[in-house]
């Protein structure tokens, strides 16, 4: 299991399954845990739905993606103010 920051400036926290299929995103505003469709791979890659299926720009596009830091257990705790 790995916690993630995802984002540039506001940040979200992830947990993910080691082979990276299954994740949950933690919802400040309503202080709960909630699944992550494919968020996760769209920021890998770029993915952006917007344009053309055919377009060069649809997957790696740069304003797509976004920072994933790998956080421990303790420093995800921390993000959320409190221990699961």
């Amino acid at each position: 299991m790995k916690y993630l920051l995802v984002g540039d400036e506001y940040k979200q926290l992830y947990v993910e399954d080691d082979k990276q299929i299954h994740s949950i995103v933690y919802n400040r505003k309503n202080d709960i845990w909630v699944p992550s469709k494919n968020e996760l791979w769209s920021f890998r890659i770029g993915f952006d739905p917007s344009e053309p299926e055919d377009s060069i720009y649809r997957y790696g596009n740069i304003d797509c993606m976004r920072e994933i830091k790998e956080i421990t257990k303790e420093e995800a705790e921390t993000f959320i103010g409190k221990k699961d």
